[in-house]
């Protein structure tokens, strides 16, 4: 039969290891005299290889360029999502409010090292968004939800809608430092969008109050602050769902409509 390698690693990045995510690839092997041959010579290990197989189709892609949305119709979370360390409560609910996602407002923040209301999905490609359609009001400056790009407790970005002075605002922060902060008028209540787009070296943050009419809030963040030699570790970055009342009790929630994952690589594109 056809025997298979797999091979996990990172892409490079301006010539040092800039690791957006970890990388599972899988490369043909040859025998040859009793010996597995993967890659012969100065050969590299490329995105894709045919493939000799009838396949079944598939609900959802893993690979290439792909647009992953989940309007959340169905009454568990898919298995594809992952969690900040291990659920003990169960602080989000897809039954109460059919087709949205409903996650509550807790103290726990991801800067901690316990459990945080956030719902993630690893950032798999150089180039490409996610975006979220998303229901909140703060009652409190405390309170924040909205968008995470996540490497660690200490590294991250974060656009969310808050409170400030009385009036429900947007920020961005990366890691607890406040960069910057965008008056919400009359959107108490009301839906609106976030996005983060990645290409390759930097990340830019968008908001929209109107699905479609995007609006930059900043662009040319560096990638970089997110990468294995700033942050350490090797585990790549998790796009999530966040939310959190930063250390005070509160009976808030946030209810996403949907949320979706587009990925643009150009290597894919030339393929």
């Amino acid at each position: 039969g056809n025997w298979w390698a797999v091979f996990l690693g990172c892409r490079p990045y301006e010539g040092d290891f800039y690791n957006t995510g970890r990388e599972t690839f899988m490369a043909p092997v040859n025998w040859k005299e009793g010996w597995p041959h993967i890659l012969e010579g100065n050969a590299t290990v490329s995105y894709s290889y045919p493939i000799n197989a009838k396949l079944k189709s598939v609900k959802e892609k893993f690979n290439g360029n792909y647009l992953r949305k989940d309007e959340f119709e169905d009454t568990v979370l898919s298995n594809r999502y992952c969690f900040l360390r291990t659920v003990k409560e169960k602080w989000y609910n897809l039954i109460r409010q059919k087709g949205q996602l409903s996650m509550q407002l807790r103290p726990e923040t991801c800067s901690g090292k316990s459990n945080p209301s956030f719902v993630g999905l690893r950032q798999s490609h150089l180039q490409g968004h996610t975006a979220a359609a998303m229901q909140f009001s703060a009652g409190q400056e405390n309170e924040k939800a909205g968008l995470l790009v996540f490497q660690n407790e200490k590294h991250y970005y974060y656009l969310c809608q808050s409170q400030s002075q009385g009036k429900q605002v947007l920020q961005l922060y990366q890691g607890d430092s406040l960069l910057l902060t965008v008056p919400l008028e009359n959107s108490k209540g009301k839906k609106i969008f976030l996005k983060a787009m990645v290409k390759g070296g930097t990340y830019s943050f968008w908001y929209a109050t109107r699905n479609g009419k995007w609006k930059l809030i900043k662009d040319k963040l560096d990638a970089k602050y997110l990468s294995t030699k700033t942050a350490g570790g090797f585990v790549g970055v998790i796009y999530a769902l966040y939310a959190s009342s930063n250390g005070t009790q509160t009976t808030n929630t946030v209810l996403f409509d949907w949320w979706e994952i587009r990925n643009d690589d150009t290597v894919y594109k030339n393929e």
